[in-house]
C-alpha cells in the first residue's frame, strides 16, 4: 500500500508537470489507482490498455477516457486442449495477485466454466500446485508466472518436462515453454491500438466517441518437448498453422 501511494503521488506529479494532450495508460493499476480516482471527470484524455476483461469496473467510458480491454482467448486454447484430454475437468495455476483471481473469475463467469484453482506466491508452491493439478484435472491452464519469488526458467522448463502428465495450455507468449499448446494474446495489439486512438485523440477526435475496444488477434504455439512427454502428435494443419517451441 505504501509502494501503490508513492507511485500514484510520482505519476500524478509527472502529469501535472508535463501537461500532456493525451495519456496513455496500462494495465488494470493505472486505471483503478490514477485515472479512476483522479481523472475520470478531467478534461485530460487517457487511452487505457490492459485493463482485464472489464473496464466498466473503473467506470468506463467517460467522455474523456477511452481504450481496449485485455480477454483471455480461452475457446481457441480449450479447443486445443480437449482434443489430447482424456475429460473435461480444467486446472487453473497462477500467481497469488489480484490479476489472477480476476482472471479466473472472469473465465468461469463468462465461459460457464469450472476450474479447479491453484495460487502461488513462489515457485515451490507453484511447482507443488502444478503436480496436484495433474491428479486433479484432465487438463490445465498454466496462466501467469510474473512475480513468483525464486522462478528459474530453464528448472521449471525440466520440471515441467519432467512432470507433465495432462495436457496444458498458456495464454500468454512467455508462458509458452511451460505448456503443451498456447493460444496467446498479442501484447502488439494493445500497444498499436492505444497509440491509434491517442492520435485520433491529438487530431480531434472525441475520446467518447471512440470508446472501448477488446483485443482479438491470436497466435497458437505447440510445444513439442511437451508433445513428447505426453506422446501427442500433432495435426499436420496444426503443425503449418501453429509457432513451435523445441
Amino acid at each position: 500500500e505504501a509502494f501503490m501511494t508513492q507511485a500514484v503521488t510520482e505519476v500524478k506529479s509527472i502529469i501535472e508537470s508535463w501537461q500532456p494532450d493525451v495519456v496513455i495508460a496500462s494495465d488494470d493499476n493505472a486505471s483503478k489507482f490514477v485515472i479512476k480516482p483522479y481523472y475520470s471527470s478531467s478534461k485530460l484524455p487517457f487511452v487505457f490498455c490492459g485493463v482485464n476483461w472489464d473496464a466498466s469496473a473503473y467506470g468506463f467510458p467517460t467522455d474523456n477516457i477511452c481504450g481496449m480491454e485485455e480477454v483471455t482467448l480461452i475457446e481457441p486454447l480449450l479447443l486445443q486442449l480437449k482434443k489430447y484430454a482424456k475429460g473435461d475437468k480444467i486446472g487453473f495455476l497462477t500467481v497469488d495477485n489480484i490479476t489472477g483471481h480476476r482472471e479466473a473469475e472472469n473465465i468461469q463467469s463468462k465461459f460457464n466454466l469450472v476450474l479447479e484453482q491453484r495460487y502461488a506466491k513462489t515457485f515451490e508452491q507453484w511447482k507443488e500446485a502444478f503436480n496436484e493439478l495433474q491428479v486433479q484435472s484432465d487438463m490445465i491452464i498454466l496462466e501467469n508466472n510474473s512475480g513468483l519469488e525464486g522462478w528459474i526458467d530453464d528448472e521449471a522448463k525440466a520440471f515441467v518436462e519432467a512432470n507433465t502428465k495432462v495436457p496444458t495450455g498458456v495464454i500468454l507468449e512467455h508462458m509458452t515453454p511451460f505448456g503443451l499448446v498456447g493460444y496467446t494474446k498479442s501484447a502488439a495489439e494493445q500497444g498499436e491500438w492505444a497509440a491509434a486512438a491517442a492520435l485520433r485523440i491529438l487530431n480531434g477526435e472525441s475520446p467518447k466517441d471512440i470508446g472501448v475496444t477488446q483485443n482479438k488477434k491470436g497466435q497458437l504455439y505447440i510445444n513439442m518437448k511437451v508433445a513428447q512427454k505426453l506422446g501427442v502428435r500433432f495435426p499436420l494443419a496444426v503443425i503449418k498453422m501453429a509457432s513451435r517451441v523445441d
